[in-house]
């Protein structure tokens, strides 16, 4: 499709005050690919117009109602309210703690005053289509407390908090199911299953799918089905277009899905060449696939106690030769890594968000 016939990008617009709220409306709306739904003053029935008019993207100040962590609480009840609608939080600075919790609160992009109307432009246009936007140093703080943040213990996840459908909800998800296949297997609607994901998450203190599937698969408490299959072969689809939406859906907990993306950023395919969202996808999948190794080597350790010296060395055999027919490239050693030392394979995630 040519950038001429590109529909219509609706777009809901609230700042702080109305002067700002207006002036920030007639710049955007000067776009022609542009159309101002709604621009509002306020946080006042700021969910219910949404959830009315459903916009392609939010752009939502940080600050508004004079809140500094306003616009993060609006971006995480957006989700709810109008889910197919694009957050971008606005902000006077940058500051390291608001951009974390605009990501983590499910905004698609941030956004800086001191940025031109043009830029502010390309940044709505990119998120409409399901990119991520940020600047590098912006980009380096999501990393840093990516990177940072600690494993869960086996502990957190907490099974007594939760219900025995909830319990049934978690053991899917992280057999890699989609809200849509859940509500299928479950006789529910999606509205509901998302509604039970809310629920968990808040009683467990999750961000997202990828760090409620890294406290299931650490909790020895999870009622899993013995035919979940957590290593084992997926289907991307062979399109650009449909590869680049698949691995977008997937990347909150899908190691390869981020890298994939990297890729296709780096190479232009399924979206426009951008250097600065690929380097960003590499990094994340970096750094998530370092989050994965020290939870193996911590499990291993753990079962090192459990089992003799015979078992380990049979389970080693075995690792090796799963990796000799899966991953080539390990099995040869191209990491640095003996392989005859390596506690278990580093395992796929068979993971997908709807």
């Amino acid at each position: 499709m040519t950038e001429e016939l590109r529909p219509t990008i609706s777009v809901l617009v609230a700042d702080n005050t109305r002067m700002n709220t207006d002036l920030l409306a007639d710049a955007v709306e000067r776009n022609p690919n542009f159309q101002i739904v709604r621009s509002i003053a306020s946080d006042t029935h700021l969910m219910q117009i949404a959830s009315e008019l459903q916009p392609d993207v939010a752009v939502i100040s940080a600050g508004l109602g004079d809140e500094s962590s306003r616009g993060c609480e609006i971006a995480r009840k957006l989700r709810t309210a109008s889910p197919s609608t694009n957050a971008i939080l606005l902000m006077d600075q940058p500051h390291r703690t608001v951009v974390v919790d605009a990501f983590r609160a499910g905004a698609r992009g941030v956004f800086c005053r001191v940025g031109s109307v043009e830029e502010l432009c390309k940044c709505i246009d990119r998120v409409s289509r399901g990119q991520i936007w940020a600047g590098c140093d912006e980009i380096k703080y999501v990393l840093d407390a990516l990177v940072q943040s600690n494993p869960p213990k086996p502990e957190a996840l907490g099974t007594n908090l939760l219900s025995p459908r909830e319990l049934e909800v978690v053991r899917y998800v992280a057999e890699g199911l989609s809200n849509r296949e859940i509500a299928d297997q479950l006789k529910l609607s999606q509205h509901t299953i998302k509604n039970y994901l809310f629920r968990i998450f808040d009683k467990l203190g999750a961000s997202n799918r990828a760090e409620l599937i890294f406290m299931a698969f650490s909790s020895p408490a999870m009622p899993f089905n013995q035919n979940t299959q957590i290593s084992g072969s997926f289907r991307i689809p062979e399109d650009d277009l449909a590869a680049f939406e698949w691995c977008s859906n997937a990347a909150d907990i899908f190691t390869d899905a981020q890298f994939i993306l990297g890729q296709m950023y780096r190479d232009g395919r399924g979206a426009e060449k951008d250097f600065v969202a690929a380097y960003m996808w590499f990094r994340i999948a970096e750094a998530t696939s370092r989050k994965i190794v020290q939870a193996c080597l911590k499990s291993c350790i753990q079962l090192r106690l459990k089992l003799s010296d015979a078992e380990i060395a049979r389970a080693k055999r075995r690792a090796t030769e799963w990796l000799r027919v899966n991953s080539p490239d390990l099995a040869s050693n191209k990491l640095g890594l003996k392989t005859r030392d390596m506690p278990v394979p580093i395992h796929k995630s068979v993971a997908k968000i709807s």
